[in-house]
């Protein structure tokens, strides 16, 4: 039996924690219509940009998870406020 301490997890960069929440959100959402529309990945349910201000109605027999987000329009404009900035 080894007596080595384990080894410390290590900490992900930011970068690594965006690229991971943009993932885990683009297998939830799709933008179509050139990135106007929002649509559910399980249910095929769409919301107009115009709509972004209102929570997303899912089909009534939706699958999507508990915890998918009730604005996705938001949820995306969280994510990319979080892009490093520009570097000139």
């Amino acid at each position: 039996m080894s007596t080595a301490p384990s080894t410390p997890a290590r900490k992900r960069s930011p970068l690594q924690v965006l690229k991971t929440d943009l993932k885990i959100w683009s297998s939830h959402w799709q933008t179509i219509s050139g990135g106007t529309i929002m649509r559910c990945g399980w249910c095929v349910e769409d919301q107009p940009l115009s709509a972004a201000g209102r929570p997303f109605v899912h089909a009534p027999d939706c699958p999507a998870p508990e915890g998918a987000a009730v604005y996705p329009w938001h949820a995306l404009a969280a994510l990319l406020g979080r892009l490093p900035a520009v570097k000139e």
